[in-house]
């Protein structure tokens, strides 16, 4: 797994939106467990992909 793609991940629309349907607010905290996480859908390709979308997204800046 590429660690740059992956981040590009986690910051994307997509995956903010599954993070904030799940969180749980106590006291204006979210919270997000384990199973929670396990249920993501987090889009994965070929290494070689990762990596050029992360370096392509590095260049551009977009997320």
């Amino acid at each position: 797994m590429n660690s740059t793609y992956l981040k590009y991940i986690f910051e994307s629309p997509m995956l903010r939106n599954q993070i904030e349907i799940v969180a749980k607010s106590s006291s204006g905290v979210n919270n997000i467990n384990s199973q929670e996480i396990r249920s993501l859908i987090i889009p994965i390709c070929p290494i070689n992909e990762q990596c050029e979308i992360a370096k392509t997204l590095d260049k551009i800046k977009i997320i």
